[in-house]
């Protein structure tokens, strides 16, 4: 969950560092502009809409949700 004191620059360092660890799934909420970000393989990155799921593919086997209830 991003912040609002998170700058850019930084969350973009910190998903690298994680994709760079190994990190095969990583969603970023941002509360503010009420977006979640999926970035899974090192080129597939997307931004679903309310009406979306989020899946945990193989990194996350099961878990699932909503996006619109990320910002309820």
């Amino acid at each position: 969950m991003l912040s609002p004191s998170d700058r850019s620059v930084e969350v973009e360092a910190r998903i690298q560092d994680d994709r760079n660890a190994g990190v095969r799934l990583i969603w970023a909420v941002n509360p503010s502009a009420r977006t979640v970000t999926e970035y899974g393989s090192r080129k597939r990155v997307r931004v679903p809409t309310d009406a979306d799921t989020l899946d945990g593919q193989d990194a996350a086997p099961g878990c699932s949700a909503r996006v619109a209830e990320q910002f309820e």
